[in-house]
């Protein structure tokens, strides 16, 4: 892990405690505190700007899928929720323990999660598309789509769109307004 103070100039090594090389995705929650989802070694939780990281794993079960850690989303509420290989889990205590939130879902492995300006709750699944949660992730309902498997999802703030890619279809971007 990197950071840098100054635009992208200089760049410093950040990664005390972090026994991960290959980071999946990234919450910044304010200042001083940063989550790092990594790839097989579950998430990282760091409250002095990244200088120290500790794992915060708690609740996970199976670690050896769960440690995927793909997406970070931070709720209205404040709870923290995380798409990994082994399904959505949520945190009601900045990240301590994990629970899982998986009322709803057919599919067991995510990839992505996006929170709209709205507050509804997207996850991607590696193979049943999308899912939708309209209560901060504790029951989801699947999004009826064209296809199945999706290699890409960007919530574009702007628009309240999101954009989906097919790897069936790559040449093509598919948009979701909800």
């Amino acid at each position: 892990m990197f950071r840098s103070a100054n635009g992208g100039t200089n760049w410093t090594t950040i990664n005390n405690g972090l026994a991960a090389t290959e980071i999946a995705s990234i919450l910044v929650i304010n200042d001083s505190t940063v989550y790092a989802g990594t790839n097989y070694y579950g998430i990282f939780k760091s409250t002095n700007n990244g200088n120290n990281w500790v794992a915060s794993n708690n609740g996970l079960g199976n670690l050896s899928v769960n440690l995927v850690v793909n997406a970070i989303v931070q709720l209205p509420n404040n709870d923290l929720l995380i798409a990994t290989a082994g399904g959505i889990f949520c945190s009601t205590n900045d990240g301590s323990t994990w629970t899982s939130a998986n009322i709803g879902l057919t599919s067991s492995s995510f990839y992505g999660a996006y929170l709209s300006p709205t507050g509804k709750l997207y996850a991607g699944s590696t193979d049943k598309g999308i899912f939708l949660s309209s209560d901060n992730g504790n029951s989801w309902c699947r999004l009826s789509m064209v296809f199945k498997t999706l290699v890409s999802m960007h919530l574009s703030q702007a628009r309240g769109a999101l954009l989906l890619q097919d790897p069936s279809r790559p040449e093509s971007i598919d948009c979701l307004r909800r």
